[in-house]
């Protein structure tokens, strides 16, 4: 039996490299040999803690879901992809068949299998196999590195579209780890021109403003309620991003949106909490939305990178080969003031 390379956390902060068995392709699916992929927020929540909410880590589990390759293998009915494809992968896999999937919003699709969602295993292997119709091909020219960023890209092209944001609307965005940095690119791709965003470290910070940020607020330093409404004459802005998952930043969504105003929460709490104004969510008028990973997003993700509109290869600041997978775990766990994205290669 042909062994490969996967890298399995037994428990908390124990991940190994060890040989399992290589997968068999099935008539409508193709084999990858994964290239490139990034450290995830969730996999560091498991990593480091063992669960996300109630969800534990109760076995021994493969993590990863943002991943990039190459098509080594494809089964006897796969006609739209080929050997030698450089592709993405989209790491849920839905039913097709109940009410959520039939609407177009799979996302929500109650039976959904998510890669690196315990007990589903994940991408840090060395070969994968994927549904075909899951798998998208990027170009030629674009790295396998920036590929596995598509991942965090296609959340940001799915809140862009739950906001209905115009162009002269004034957004912010409460966070600038990797998925609020993909959502400021996305807006600022789609001619958003004023776009306010927070953190707590100043080197996400700077990035943010590489990026295309109107104005960055340090939330150590100065209270971005006051500041955001300083930037704006008092009136908040339209659109308010949540993609932290703390409380703090969840009550202060109300108080920054305008009224009329849309809020979005991306950042995903461990616990239930709902510290949140009510009476100004009715006073205002607000639109509250959550939003849950991503649906139809990937081939929208590929297109902006493409396009050269968006530079997610800059969220990338650490490098780690495979063998060095417990290395690159602790580093984005530990070095959060300058790791923002860690990759690892084959």
């Amino acid at each position: 039996m042909e062994k490969i390379k996967a890298a399995i956390m037994y428990k908390v902060n124990d991940i190994r490299i060890e040989e399992v068995e290589r997968p068999k392709v099935g008539m409508n699916e193709v084999m990858l040999k994964v290239k490139s992929i990034g450290i995830c927020g969730s996999d560091l929540h498991y990593y480091k803690h063992g669960r996300i909410g109630k969800v534990t880590v109760n076995q021994p589990i493969i993590l990863g879901h943002e991943t990039a390759g190459e098509i080594v293998e494809i089964g006897k009915n796969v006609k739209e992809r080929h050997v030698g494809d450089r592709v993405i992968i989209e790491p849920g896999t839905p039913c097709g068949v109940c009410k959520m999937c039939k609407t177009g919003r799979y996302n929500l699709c109650p039976d959904m299998i998510f890669r690196a969602h315990p007990p589903t295993h994940g991408t840090f292997v060395e070969f994968l196999v994927c549904r075909s119709d899951l798998v998208f091909p990027i170009p030629d020219d674009m790295s396998f590195e920036v590929g596995a960023m598509l991942e965090p890209l296609a959340v940001g092209v799915y809140v862009s579209g739950l906001t209905n944001t115009k162009p002269d609307d004034t957004v912010t965005i409460l966070g600038s780890g990797p998925i609020g940095l993909s959502i400021l690119q996305v807006m600022r791709a789609i001619g958003v021109s004023k776009i306010f965003i927070t953190d707590l470290l100043e080197t996400r910070l700077e990035l943010a403003k590489r990026l295309g940020a109107t104005a960055t607020i340090n939330v150590s330093i100065k209270d971005p309620v006051k500041e955001i409404m300083d930037l704006t004459n008092g009136n908040g802005t339209e659109i308010v991003i949540e993609a932290v998952g703390d409380p703090k930043t969840y009550f202060m969504t109300t108080d920054i949106a305008a009224m009329g105003g849309t809020i979005i929460f991306v950042g995903m709490a461990t616990e239930t909490v709902f510290p949140i104004n009510v009476e100004q969510i009715v006073s205002k008028e607000l639109t509250v939305k959550g939003s849950f990973r991503y649906a139809n997003a990937f081939p929208k993700a590929i297109a902006l990178a493409a396009s050269g509109k968006v530079d997610m290869g800059a969220l990338i600041t650490h490098r780690y080969p495979f063998e060095k997978i417990k290395e690159a775990m602790d580093c984005a766990y530990e070095s959060k003031d300058k790791a923002i994205k860690v990759v690892v290669n084959f």
